[in-house]
């Protein structure tokens, strides 16, 4: 994962004065400008580093990574509303975080890139029981279940808790983990696939299900 010491909080003076409304129309004009995918790695990316970093530091406040946060929610769930439909016989996607884990927004960040390049994406939110989510995979079929792991999140239990979902989910489901979590740079449990940065997505889809092809953005 990207872990630049050296961002650069963006949009400093917007943050300071809790500007939602400017910030969303800052985003928005970045991503009229770079497009869906760049926006996601190349802008969206480093500032969420940023913006992380800046909050370790006591430079910014929990309101303001809020405004931070929920301003970028919009943007990009907004983005995504603006994808076409994905085609008959796409891979299909489950996107959740564990009951332990209230970060959401890498997973919106995946399911921009899924969305983009052809993939039905059926994201059920944050602090998702393991039950709900083997048995919506179950019942709709899905070919892929990506998972959100902030570093609020105990190592030792998001191993065990892919492990565990690796075991209840049919051998054909893959499984993705994401996130800044130490547990993730460890050895993951055999059939998980880790998502070291997120442009690696729409490369990595196309090993979800070969026999369809990822669709050209």
């Amino acid at each position: 994962m990207t872990s630049d010491a050296g961002a650069e909080l963006p949009y400093p003076e917007l943050l300071k004065e809790h500007d939602v409304t400017g910030l969303r129309r800052h985003l928005h004009q970045a991503l009229l400008s770079l497009g869906l995918e760049r926006f996601v790695t190349e802008h969206v990316a480093p500032m969420n580093v940023a913006v992380g970093l800046a909050w370790m530091r006591g430079a910014i406040s929990v309101a303001q990574e809020h405004v931070y946060t929920e301003a970028l929610q919009l943007v990009l769930r907004q983005a995504i509303g603006s994808v076409p439909e994905a085609p008959p016989g796409a891979p299909r996607a489950l996107l959740a975080t564990l009951p332990q884990e209230d970060h959401g927004l890498g997973l919106l960040m995946a399911e921009a890139l899924l969305s983009l390049y052809g993939c039905h994406c059926m994201p059920l939110g944050v602090r998702v029981p393991m039950d709900d989510i083997v048995r919506v995979a179950t019942l709709a079929r899905v070919d892929l279940v990506a998972l959100g792991f902030s570093s609020s999140f105990n190592p030792q239990q998001a191993l065990a808790a892919l492990a565990e979902l690796r075991e209840r989910l049919p051998a054909h489901v893959s499984i993705w983990a994401g996130g800044s979590n130490a547990g993730l740079r460890r050895k993951l449990p055999e059939g998980v696939q880790g998502i070291g940065e997120i442009g690696d997505v729409p490369r990595l889809l196309k090993t979800v299900r070969p026999s369809c092809p990822a669709v050209d953005p």
